[in-house]
């Protein structure tokens, strides 16, 4: 752990000198110091730190937000010292952080004891409420009734955590978020006069359970002018999703349907494209292309939302290369962006948050001078409800992309950054499809794995359509297929050819593959170990659409030369596949004469045999293949 100091000072404590001291002394290595937020970003990189610790002295609210922000993104962990809890400066800055992943707070009387505790015992979101409530008695300015209360909703956590340790953490989440609801209330309503420790802990309810439903509340809200392009709704905001996941297509519906009207569920980037100019509504929440769902081209849609709707929620996922252009993309064009670290999902917790408070932004918006009635619904307002939420979606991001457990070893080969996204580097993959002709991109698959295993590295293909050939083409036998495959529970899984590695198909057997669940762990298994992964994916373009984000991932499409028809159809998906992304790689089988279309380049041209046109296109390069572009 190299951990870089920006905390300032607190009010009675140096807090820089005090804490390297400590440190020193637990033998946790002080990268340096640094004392201006405008620079942090940078020295925490030249440093190699990879947890800083930030004071709210340090600068700006705005800048240190941004800050915290651009650290979190880049995988740092972060500590933050936000100030005394009793101002509203520090409950809104905390708001603020918390969305990007930021859970261990020390807030005021800061002592460096406090924060190594919090370097050797991460927080994890449920522990917010907790906090704030112990920061505020520690100020011992909380009345006996109020805090009696406190410890009730910190005994009913304790309760909790024995139960289910994992759930218990998070069991106040609904308290905090109704609590950031408040204090902007307490903007918008000068007549409310009741402390913010009375807000966040309501001795009139002492009584009552954390997940009883909320009383009726009347919120008045501030005026707003909103663009004349812009429809306004009537106290339920309306959704288009763009999830592209069945499953969380209805956790959405189950979770947020009493505080949102879904308008649609879009299967297609057309389909969202035309509900969101035609409803207008007032929020889009649209995920990036990969394993778990998505649409394609999602980034350019969340764009094309920010025109039509006042909220737009984009999903990026992993921040590879190309996720970072995409997110600072639709930031600029005013979206939200949620996000993780590479190899990473997204978080359950920060999805259903920033959900929520995207919700709740846009009633307050909408509503000029009106009263808006919380009613006796049943999931309004219960912690019990909302944490199920949570491991709902969380187990629907998980199962689709699988962590890597503890006990599992990191990949033997890393891959590097390639000088050109379509470079196939050691630890990529090769995705080849070829709609139309299916067994043709088997034969490729076969050719580029041992192409990739000439120079003694392991290879492992994948056969990840049930009409995929890779393995008969690399000399697997029908009697071996029946055996081998992966599709059928406790086959022989993989097949040995020396250093290649088969996961194959029995293209003879008709079996239901359920594929978008099954290949990404295949995908994480072979990349474990494998130098090079070459994916048959037959002729199913759209599975392999989905598969263009993966990190260090290069797309092959050979397209037919001769069949005008089928030639056309495939340059139109193309068209629309390839957007700005430069790791697609377009192929002509020209076997049966043919053209090669005016303005198209072609990478691998296919005049006698596929093994031949392979061997010409590409050109080893150190541990990367270089494709040798041909143009017609």
């Amino acid at each position: 752990m190299r951990i870089l100091l920006a905390a300032g000072a607190s009010e009675n404590v140096d807090v820089n000198e005090g804490l390297r001291k400590i440190l020193q002394q637990n033998n946790l290595e002080v990268a340096g110091d640094c004392y201006s937020a405008d620079v942090l970003v940078n020295v925490a990189q030249q440093l190699s730190a990879d947890t800083v610790i930030i004071s709210i002295l340090l600068g700006d609210q705005d800048i240190l937000v941004g800050v915290i922000k651009t650290l979190r993104e880049r995988g740092i962990r972060i500590i933050v010292l936000p100030g005394d809890i009793e101002h509203e400066e520090t409950r809104q800055f905390v708001a603020k952080i918390i969305p990007f992943g930021v859970y261990d707070l020390v807030f005021d009387e800061v002592k460096p004891e406090m924060i190594l505790q919090r370097l050797h015992n991460p927080a994890a979101l449920g522990d917010i409420p907790e906090f704030l409530v112990n920061a505020a008695m520690a100020k011992q300015k909380l009345s006996m009734e109020i805090s009696a209360h406190a410890e009730k909703v910190v005994a009913e956590a304790e309760i909790i955590k024995q139960k289910d340790k994992s759930n218990g953490r998070k069991l106040n989440l609904f308290n905090f978020i109704n609590l950031n609801n408040k204090i902007k209330n307490e903007k918008l309503d000068n007549k409310n006069k009741t402390s913010w420790h009375e807000r966040f802990i309501n001795p009139k309810k002492t009584d009552e359970k954390i997940n009883e439903n909320i009383e009726t509340t009347t919120i008045k809200t501030k005026e707003t002018v909103d663009s004349p392009k812009l429809k306004t709704t009537d106290k339920i905001p309306t959704t288009v999703l763009g999830l592209g996941n069945q499953n969380l297509n209805e956790w959405f519906k189950n979770t947020f349907s009493h505080t949102a009207e879904i308008v649609l569920a879009a299967s297609s980037p057309e389909e969202f494209r035309t509900a969101v100019q035609e409803n207008q509504p007032d929020i889009a929440v649209i995920m990036r292309a990969g394993p778990t769902g998505g649409l394609p081209y999602a980034d350019e849609l969340a764009v094309f939302s920010c025109q039509y709707t006042r909220y737009v929620i984009f999903i990026a996922g992993e921040l590879d290369d190309e996720g970072k252009i995409m997110a600072e993309t639709v930031k600029k064009a005013g979206g939200k962006v949620l996000s993780c670290p590479p190899g990473e999902t997204i978080s359950g917790e920060e999805l259903v948050l920033l959900i929520q408070n995207t919700i709740n932004e846009t009633i307050y918006e909408d509503e000029q001078e009106e009263e808006i009635i919380y009613g006796n619904e049943k999931t309004r307002g219960s912690a019990e409800n909302f944490l199920q939420s949570i491991s709902q979606v969380t187990d629907i991001l998980k199962k689709a992309v699988p962590r890597r457990t503890e006990t599992e070893e990191l990949p033997i080969n890393t891959a590097r950054i390639p000088k050109h996204p379509s470079a196939i580097t050691a630890g990529g993959v090769l995705l080849i499809v070829s709609p139309w002709r299916p067994g043709l991109a088997g034969r490729i698959a076969a050719s580029a794995a041992k192409i990739f295993s000439e120079g003694g590295g392991e290879t492992a293909v994948i056969c990840a359509s049930g009409r995929s050939t890779a393995a008969s083409w690399l000399g697997v036998t029908d009697e071996e297929l029946i055996l081998s495959d992966w599709r059928v529970p406790g086959s022989q899984i993989p097949v040995d050819r020396g250093n290649i590695k088969i996961w194959a198909v029995d293209p003879a057997k008709s079996l239901h593959m359920n594929i978008k669940e099954d290949l990404p762990y295949i995908l994480k298994e072979a990349r474990n170990k494998a130098n090079y992964t070459v994916i048959d994916f037959g002729e199913d373009i759209d599975l392999a659409q989905s598969y263009i984000h993966q990190k260090e991932a290069v797309l092959l499409c050979v397209v037919p030369g001769s069949d005008p028809v089928e030639q056309k159809t495939s340059l139109i998906w193309l068209k629309r596949t390839l957007g700005k992304k430069d790791n697609i790689v377009i192929g002509f089988d020209l076997r049966e004469q043919g053209r090669i279309p005016e303005g198209v380049s072609s990478k691998l041209t296919i005049t006698t045999s596929p093994e031949e046109a392979l061997q010409n296109a590409l050109k080893k390069n150190l541990d990367q293949y270089i494709w040798n572009e041909v143009i017609s």
